[in-house]
């Protein structure tokens, strides 16, 4: 059940089921197993200050899926998917020190930041449940998205490196012909994080913090002329401090900015 290199071939099957039950409502039903290979040009999209010293590694993910999408009437929309999901494997940014013997992590948190490598943990398994709505007019456009997390790690007294709850809205509203108004807001929830002092230490131990639940909100409004495009943008209008993992976060606070996009 470890993630090898090497060695006999793997097969790894996806079944796909679905069902129509009428033009309006449809179920499916997902069993995958798959194997990620994490290139450094592949966590880019996870995280943006890997240290030089990462190797690339592969984790195992098995998976089920069941998806349920109705419309209702001609402007209403509901979707809901549960997903278990057992791997292993997978990545967790964690800070740390790796001088551990001159100075410990509390002294160089009072410098600067940490830097920030990924820990591979052996198993997380659990259930996420996402669910949307979206709402359609002539004039405006309104989407709610939910997520609940319980994926846990095992190896790391069931903490939960992932929000436990995550929701996301938007608004459109379509006010002129070539202008609109797009409105966001976004809870994230708390979240586990983890330390590790000096990596060299084979007894090393590890240290646990959570990272605090926030709440964003934005604004932009665009105008559309011809091959041309310009916004206004109003960024953390309730001046929340977001944090991205421990000891990297953004308290700029609110923030306006002008756009201009020309289309060749």
């Amino acid at each position: 059940d470890d993630v090898q290199y090497g060695g006999d071939p793997l097969v790894f099957p996806n079944i796909h089921l679905s069902h129509t039950m009428s033009d309006k409502e449809k179920i499916e039903l997902n069993l995958s197993k798959d194997l990620t290979y994490y290139s450094f040009n592949k966590l880019c999209d996870l995280l943006l200050y890997v240290d030089p010293y990462y190797q690339n590694s592969l984790s195992k993910e098995f998976k089920i899926d069941l998806l349920y999408h109705r419309r209702l009437g001609r402007n209403i929309t509901i979707a809901g998917n549960l997903n278990y999901i057992r791997e292993r494997g997978q990545l967790i940014p964690f800070i740390f020190f790796e001088r551990g013997e001159v100075m410990t992590l509390e002294e160089s948190s009072v410098i600067g930041m940490g830097p920030v490598g990924l820990y591979r943990d052996k198993l997380q398994q659990g259930f996420l449940f996402s669910s949307s709505l979206s709402y359609n007019e002539e004039k405006y456009n309104f989407l709610i998205e939910y997520n609940w997390n319980t994926i846990k790690s095992r190896d790391h007294d069931n903490r939960q490196f992932l929000p436990k709850f995550e929701i996301n809205s938007i608004l459109t509203l379509h006010i002129l012909k070539n202008a609109n108004v797009v409105t966001n807001c976004y809870y994230k929830g708390s979240q586990d994080v983890l330390k590790i002092e000096n990596i060299y230490d084979p007894n090393q131990s590890f240290n646990y913090s959570q990272l605090s639940s926030y709440l964003n909100m934005n604004m932009s409004l665009n105008y559309s002329l011809d091959v041309m495009v310009f916004s206004l943008d109003f960024k953390n209008i309730l001046n929340q401090d977001q944090y991205f993992f421990d000891e990297y976060y953004d308290d700029d606070g609110f923030k306006i900015s002008l756009g201009f996009l020309y289309k060749f």
